[in-house]
């Protein structure tokens, strides 16, 4: 199963249920809410409760960096988050490797945004 936090989990009293809106804090694969299943919440809070392999992360940089350090309490095959552009993963070392995958820059956004982001991919070691 894949599991992907998103905005709405650090927004998670704004959502609005309206039409086009997918709402849900993390969304249950497909990510498109074609199946309306989902979980709303606080990703920090629940996603140690859910089982899943593969872990997709979009949330504000501070969240992330949170999200980092519970890295090791879960069991995944592989995550893919966005980081902020100083975010510091060497002390994921010891039990993961990790890859920047791209950046996305401010210009990447409508409006442009100033911040950038780096995707990164996580594997735990030892673990195919």
């Amino acid at each position: 199963m894949e599991v992907s936090l998103g905005q709405a989990a650090w927004r998670k009293s704004s959502y609005s249920g309206q039409s086009g809106d997918c709402g849900p804090a993390y969304r249950l694969s497909p990510p498109e809410c074609a199946t309306g299943e989902g979980l709303q919440g606080d990703a920090l809070e629940i996603i140690d409760k859910l089982a899943f392999d593969v872990l997709i992360g979009s949330l504000p940089h501070a969240v992330t960096e949170s999200l980092l350090k519970l890295l090791p309490g879960l069991s995944f095959r592989t995550a893919v988050l966005a980081v902020g552009e100083s975010t510091d993963l060497d002390s994921l070392d010891a039990e993961f490797s990790w890859s920047e995958v791209t950046r996305i820059t401010g210009n990447d956004f409508l409006p442009p945004q100033s911040s950038v982001s780096r995707i990164v991919k996580v594997i735990p070691v030892g673990r195919d």
